[in-house]
């Protein structure tokens, strides 16, 4: 176990913080990478100041610890390694600061996950930031989300943007939704557009949905809309076009993919399936579905 300050400690000096500094950075890769999960399971102001010094560290392995270790403490100073990171040379450092930023963040960090989300190169940074967006929740990151939809190339991130403002719920966003699904080709894409509407109001969007579960052949749009689906209050004539939809989908044999991501969505489907099942017998007419 790695020494380190007594959380309940406040006065630790400025020479003492820089010492814990030095020893550590004098460990090989794999003592400091314990170091830092140490020093987020003890937890404390000092901890979380010393592992903030250490960000600057060569070894992204270490980096990578060092935030999930400030994330584990918690409070403004991960906040702030997360700001930090979100600017890391390494692509999946900076998606592991948007995801924390999605989780402890605030309105003041709308600013600098928009400008991941618009300039990342990286469109898995860019997802993660567009879920960050939708996980902060803050109408402010609106404009940002809708300028993704238009604009971004890769089909993942507009998905995810799509979600994101279905989870922010302006309905500002309509006129917008509207229009890229109209223009949009991608049906993963389609789906969270449809998804968003019907969040925002648009109920015909639901109607959508539900037709493609029906009538799609392609498991991983399928898995999407069960995926905006599942936890929905459905009346119980939409819930009998999702039974049917379903079932068809497990009957299917026709598809050829992966058999792990094909399995995966059946089960996925089995689950849902019963509970639907379930739900009509009960004469219920809402049951979230995990």
């Amino acid at each position: 176990m790695t020494e380190v300050y007594d959380v309940q400690t406040t006065d630790i000096s400025e020479s003492d913080l820089r010492a814990e500094v030095r020893r550590i950075r004098r460990l090989t890769v794999d003592q400091r990478r314990a170091a830092a999960k140490d020093l987020g399971e003890t937890g404390g102001l000092a901890s979380a100041i010393v592992l903030l010094r250490l960000l600057d560290e060569r070894s992204p392995w270490v980096r990578s610890d060092v935030l999930e270790a400030l994330a584990r403490i918690g409070g403004p100073l991960a906040r702030i390694g997360a700001q930090l990171m979100l600017g890391d040379a390494t692509d999946w450092i900076r998606s592991e600061a948007a995801q924390l930023l999605g989780e402890i963040g605030t309105e003041r960090d709308v600013f600098r996950l928009a400008r991941a989300l618009e300039h990342d190169e990286d469109w898995c940074v860019r997802s993660d930031a567009a879920d960050a967006l939708g996980n902060l929740g803050f109408r402010s990151a609106c404009r940002s989300l809708e300028r993704a939809l238009r604009e971004d190339a890769h089909a993942v991130v507009r998905r995810d943007v799509a979600l994101a403002l279905a989870n922010i719920a302006d309905r500002s966003a309509i006129e917008v939704l509207s229009e890229t699904l109209a223009a949009e080709t991608e049906d993963i894409v389609k789906v969270q557009i449809h998804y968003a509407l019907y969040v925002l109001g648009e109920r015909c969007h639901l109607d959508a949905l539900l037709d493609i579960l029906e009538h799609h052949m392609d498991p991983l749009v399928l898995d999407n809309v069960i995926n905006v689906v599942e936890p929905k209050a459905l009346a119980p004539d939409d819930n009998r076009r999702v039974i049917a939809g379903v079932q068809r989908l497990l009957e299917n044999e026709s598809v050829t993919v992966k058999p792990g991501k094909w399995a995966g969505l059946r089960g996925d489907a089995r689950i849902l399936l019963q509970a639907l099942i379930s739900q009509e017998t009960a004469g219920e007419t809402r049951q979230e579905v995990r």
